[in-house]
């Protein structure tokens, strides 16, 4: 049976009725490839096949287990169901393994082998196309101090670094998440310092690569863990509760709060960067990704000073859409109206502000997360030196996939960046999937590689934020923050 017609069996298949299918999922499972002899070595099996083979399985265990537990027959049989529902997974997690096995083109095993065994396989050659394409991304600078001590659990991906600050406190900085592999979780930490700084593990990593799955580390008690922030009454939060006290006796002399926090926020919006809605979300990403497995995530509980924050997907500093518009006063009245600045703080830091970091070469700069939209505008409008805030960090892969429609534009503009010195990156023609790829093993920030339109808001964002920022990498301001001049200057 071809591939077409398998394809075409498997979109339809659902039309037909049952009996039906139980005579096609008969004549997918009978064999159509000679049987081997013991002596064959290694082969490609036809992948598709066999996932829809499997496939087909699964949709008999799901019937199965529908007739067994159906109420209207009056008898049901909850033991063998259970059993049943175990096979169907089974199957299930087969057809996931058949489908990424099929993903790499000339992928063998030796026949008979066991599912569990290939998914085995599986994993790590997923994992060594992981370490392949990491690698190439230039080596962090080992001169910067003080290296992170990272520890890494091979069997459930789980990372946890730390390094000594170097902040007056003296405190050690603490990052924990999960990577694919311990080469991911090197690049992945690495890549939280501006400049990238030097690892070490602690113990060594597996000589052995194997690509872990997200799910299996422990959720960190995010909420604890910022509340211990503030208890350790570090400089930074004597700094905060500095200015909170200055701001509320401000507070305290003034007749009409509402008029206070209007004069501040048409202040933010005439002098502060904001990116809008239309720039949608995800500001740190590249274009496309070369696998469909994550490359892992990092999140610290951390002072953060909200003047970084440059998008909460609002339409500007003070504005909500309609949306709880009566929080951003309440927050407000809240400190003005607080016996102290420690029970405000709790009040304000009791369900954790969650952003996203961006790395980028003159330092980072973050997005709005899953929550604290309301919060962090109030820490911009009460001028707030720092917030405690769960920070997220992913890292952007070294290769990533061109949609070949936009193939044309987003060459030039790559040969552009490459040609003014900005990245070190190559345009790889397309391979059999018909996608090209972009290989980039420098990149100071991951919207210089985005649409003209997106790269050009970020860039005039980022260079408000820090001064100067464009000219370290021999960027003109004025051509860097409009779009056809941008185009123009690469082109």
């Amino acid at each position: 049976m071809s591939r077409l017609l398998l394809k075409l069996v498997d979109g339809f298949a659902h039309q037909l009725s049952f009996d039906d299918r139980l005579l096609l999922a008969a004549e997918l499972l009978s064999p159509e490839e000679p049987v081997a002899s013991p002596s064959d070595e290694q082969h490609a099996p036809d992948w598709e096949r066999q996932r829809l083979r499997l496939a087909h399985v699964w949709q008999i265990m799901d019937r199965c287990n529908l007739v067994l537990t159906a109420s209207d027959t009056g008898v049901t049989s909850t033991r063998l169901a259970k059993q049943v529902r175990a096979l169907r997974e089974e199957a299930g997690a087969a057809v996931a393994v058949m489908a990424e096995a099929g993903k790499n083109e000339g992928f063998g095993a030796p026949r008979g082998m066991d599912v569990e065994d290939l998914r085995q396989e599986v994993l790590r050659l997923q994992a060594e196309q992981i370490d392949a394409d990491l690698i190439q991304r230039k080596p962090p600078n080992s001169q910067h101090e003080p290296r992170w001590a990272i520890r890494y659990r091979e069997n459930t991906g789980a990372v946890t670094a730390s390094r000594h600050s170097s902040d007056p406190d003296g405190t050690s900085e603490e990052v924990g998440g999960f990577a694919p592999t311990a080469v991911a979780a090197a690049d992945l930490v690495a890549s939280w310092t501006v400049p990238r700084a030097a690892v070490t593990f602690h113990p060594a990593p597996p000589h052995r690569p194997q690509r872990c799955d997200p799910g299996s580390t422990p959720a960190l008690q995010l909420h604890d863990m910022t509340m211990r922030l503030l208890e350790r009454g570090e400089s930074r939060y004597e700094d905060f509760v500095a200015a909170c006290k200055k701001t509320r006796a401000e507070l305290g002399e003034t007749n009409e709060i509402s008029e206070w926090i209007r004069g501040r926020v048409n202040h933010l919006n005439s002098k502060a960067p904001h990116l809008t809605l239309v720039h949608g979300r995800e500001l740190g990403t590249v274009p496309d990704t070369e696998h469909n497995y994550p490359l892992g995530s990092l999140v610290s509980v951390q002072w953060v000073n909200p003047a970084l924050v440059i998008s909460t997907y609002s339409p500007a500093w003070g504005e909500f859409d309609g949306h709880q518009e009566e929080s951003l006063p309440n927050i407000i009245h809240g400190l003005a109206e607080s016996q102290t600045v420690d029970a405000f703080a709790r009040r304000l830091f009791d369900d954790p502000i969650d952003l996203t970091r961006i790395p980028a070469w003159a330092g980072p700069v973050y997005e709005l997360g899953e929550g604290g939209c309301h919060r962090i505008h109030a820490t911009r409008v009460l001028n707030l030196p720092w917030m405690a805030a769960v920070v997220n960090h992913r890292q952007w892969p070294v290769t990533w996939k061109v949609d070949p429609r936009k193939l044309r534009p987003q060459h030039a503009l790559i040969e552009g960046l490459n040609m003014r010195g900005i990245i070190e990156a190559e345009v790889v023609p397309p391979s059999d999937d018909l996608w090209a790829r972009v290989r980039c093993t420098r990149l100071p920030a991951p919207w210089l590689v985005r649409e003209p339109e997106f790269a050009t808001a970020m860039n005039a964002v980022y260079e408000a934020t820090y001064p100067g920022a464009l000219a370290q990498l021999g960027i003109p301001e004025d051509i860097a923050t409009r779009p056809e001049a941008w185009r123009s200057w690469l082109s």
